[in-house]
């Protein structure tokens, strides 16, 4: 017992050595020390005046390379995205908001998905881009939104364009000479 009252005691004589030493410095720790402040205080000063503002993005879910094809989404990968869905950061504040989806057919369990998005960016005025989740957001570039508990990763297809021109076709359709078992699953 009293080896692990002495043991205490002389961590405890120690510490309390060292921690006036730790106040007693010499001239020049005490300007490193004021550099490093007044360095960390002017970023935190730049990153909280930074103004943000809202842009409007289209983005294709698919994986993040174009060159990619091999595979579509799954059809259960955007079903439960609606409009208005908001997606926040690590700090509770919403810096995403979905403004549409499309969801395109393409077989085999297989979609094609589109989605708009409003995001909460913030613009670079040395390299004349946006920035979101500290990375440039680009057409091309691949993007991953988290929206609660649903992740959507894509590419940027569209970037600040609010009014997406869309158009409705019809097609007829003539076929010549089909196995009238494969045409009745047309009609």
């Amino acid at each position: 017992m009293t080896k692990k009252t002495s043991i205490f005691s002389n961590f405890h004589k120690s510490w309390r050595q060292s921690s006036w030493q730790l106040w007693r410095r010499h001239w020049l720790d005490v300007i490193v020390l004021m550099v490093i402040i007044t360095v960390i205080s002017g970023l935190l000063l730049m990153r909280s005046q930074r103004q943000t503002e809202w842009v409007t993005v289209q983005l294709k879910v698919a994986p993040e390379e174009w060159w990619y094809r091999g595979m579509k989404s799954d059809y259960w990968l955007a079903q439960n995205l609606l409009p208005g869905t908001i997606g926040t950061n690590s700090f509770g504040e919403a810096v995403a908001e979905v403004v549409s989806v499309e969801i395109f057919d393409v077989g085999e369990a297989k979609n094609q998905i589109q989605v708009w998005a409003k995001l909460k960016v913030s613009f670079d005025s040395k390299k004349q881009n946006y920035i979101f989740g500290f990375q440039p957001l680009q057409i091309g570039r691949g993007l991953e939104l988290n929206f609660g508990s649903q992740q959507i990763k894509g590419v940027v297809v569209n970037l600040d364009q609010t009014s997406v021109t869309r158009m409705m076709k019809t097609v007829k359709l003539q076929v010549f000479s089909v196995n009238p078992y494969v045409a009745s699953t047309y009609l």
